[in-house]
């Protein structure tokens, strides 16, 4: 079980607009990775364009915020996100691309995309197809790796493709709802999902991101620890100390004094 990073009260007192989140249903598998027959899946077929949530300020994620400049996000996401498509290769949104679909942006270098083990070569192959370069060669004499990056030639941003072979992302797959990313239709992780995911990372931004879905947000955290008590009980003390941390985080370090 990872442990628990320490808290960074700058990143935990980050303050956005309030956001809705889409609801939750959990999805629980078996050993082997295959769906109880008795989930139903939430997945809607074809949305109509008012039930996809709010408009995304583009700019915002994807213009650096220390040179000004834009890092070609947008059009790689399009890109990107249309290959899998037109490959009928099921994936979901994660990242700050997520957050921002549900409500809370922040600027990002890279659209993050999570697919099934099963479906690693046929993600990989679209995504060639649509252009993108892999950073490092993709040996399919083995099962897939963890995580692939692509990037487009024309941008700096990249495609980091996560490769799931268990839970929580098996289920992000399965469960992702359909929203409006950079101009086009994506299945994207809800607040849920990624409050899920972030449990398993120490990194900084990851604890800020969960922070602001714990008290920006109206996710639904009690479906979020109903899932682990299934799924990953080990994580529940992890679960409820982040939360805690979220809501009441602990004071920021004194600035050091100046050098006379």
């Amino acid at each position: 079980m990872p442990g628990l990073a320490p808290p960074n009260a700058l990143l935990y007192n980050q303050v956005l607009s309030l956001a809705k989140a889409s609801p939750f249903d959990p999805v629980y598998r078996d050993g082997s990775g295959s769906r109880r027959a008795d989930v139903t899946s939430l997945l809607p077929g074809d949305p109509t364009e008012a039930s996809l949530g709010m408009k995304i300020d583009e700019d915002l994620l994807e213009t650096d915020p220390v040179t000004g400049r834009r890092t070609g996000l947008a059009a790689g996401a399009r890109r990107a996100l249309r290959a899998l498509k037109a490959a009928r290769v099921p994936h979901a949104v994660i990242g700050a691309a997520a957050l921002a679909a549900r409500g809370l942006p922040r600027m990002t270098r890279d659209l993050d995309v999570v697919v099934r083990v099963e479906d690693g070569f046929a993600a990989t192959d679209a995504l060639q197809g649509a252009g993108f370069r892999a950073v490092g060669p993709i040996d399919r004499t083995e099962d897939p790796e963890p995580m692939y990056v692509f990037h487009l030639p024309t941008t700096v941003s990249a495609v980091h493709l996560h490769v799931a072979a268990g839970e929580p992302k098996c289920t992000v797959v399965a469960e992702a709802t359909p929203a409006r990313l950079f101009g086009t239709t994506a299945p994207v992780a809800t607040l849920e999902h990624l409050a899920l995911m972030y449990l398993y990372s120490d990194q900084l931004r990851h604890l800020g991101d969960f922070a602001r879905i714990v008290t920006e947000s109206q996710a639904d955290l009690g479906a979020v620890e109903h899932f682990l008590q299934e799924v990953h009980p080990d994580m529940l003390g992890v679960f409820r100390e982040r939360v805690r941390l979220a809501k009441h985080p602990p004071p920021a370090l004194p600035r050091p004094k100046r050098r006379r």
